[in-house]
C-alpha cells in the first residue's frame, strides 16, 4: 500500500512538473506598433468599410494625386493620393478607415485599396494631410507602386471613401490627367 502512494505521488509530482515546464515556454514577443508596417499595399476586391453612421462632421477637405503641396510648408511634393481631412464636431475623431477606387478612363480598368489608419486621432475643428505615398512617419501611409495610378499614361480618376467610427464617411474625388510620361 506505501509503494502504491509513494508511485501515485510520484506520477502526480512529474505530470504537475511537466505542466509547468510547458507553462514555461518563452513567451511571444510582442508585436510592435509603427506608423507604416509595410510599404505596399495590394488591391481588395470589395469595400470592407461597413460604416452605416449617418452622424455629420467628418469631412474630406482637400483631395489631390498630382501637383502636390506640402500644406505646412508649401513645398511641392512628388505626385500621390493626398488628402485632408477635418473634424467638424466637439468630439475626437478615432477608427479611421480609407477606401479608394482608381479607375483608367481609357481603358477602364480599375483596382481598389483599403487601408485602415488606426494610428490617426483627430480633434475637434482640426485637419490632418494623409498621405498614401510610401513614406515614412506619421500621416504617410503604403501605397501600390504598380499600381494603376503609377503605371498608366492615361488620365485616371480616384473614388476616396473616409470612415471614422460612429460619424457617416465622406467621399472625395481627384483624377490624375494623361501624360506621355507616367507608365514607364
Amino acid at each position: 500500500m506505501m509503494r502504491s502512494k509513494k508511485l501515485i505521488t510520484f506520477l502526480l509530482l512529474t505530470i504537475a512538473g511537466g505542466l509547468v515546464l510547458a507553462g514555461c515556454q518563452k513567451a511571444a514577443k510582442p508585436p510592435t506598433s509603427t506608423t507604416n508596417p509595410v510599404s505596399q499595399v495590394n488591391p481588395v476586391s470589395e469595400n470592407p468599410i461597413k460604416n452605416m453612421s449617418t452622424k455629420p462632421g467628418l469631412v474630406v477637405s482637400d483631395i489631390m494625386v498630382e501637383g502636390n503641396i506640402d500644406p505646412a510648408t508649401g513645398k511641392n511634393l512628388n505626385d500621390h493620393l493626398q488628402m485632408t481631412i477635418y473634424d467638424g464636431t466637439i468630439e475626437t475623431m478615432t477608427g479611421f478607415e480609407v477606401f479608394y477606387t482608381m479607375t483608367d478612363k481609357k481603358t477602364g480598368r480599375s483596382e481598389s485599396y483599403y487601408q485602415k489608419l488606426t494610428d490617426v486621432e483627430l480633434a475637434p475643428g482640426k485637419a490632418i494631410t494623409l498621405h498614401f505615398d510610401g513614406g515614412k512617419g506619421p500621416e504617410h501611409y503604403p501605397e501600390n507602386s504598380k499600381s494603376i495610378y503609377r503605371k498608366s499614361r492615361n488620365a485616371v480618376d480616384f473614388v476616396v471613401e473616409v470612415s471614422c467610427a460612429g460619424f457617416q464617411p465622406a467621399p472625395g474625388k481627384a483624377t490624375k490627367t494623361a501624360s506621355s510620361t507616367e507608365g514607364l
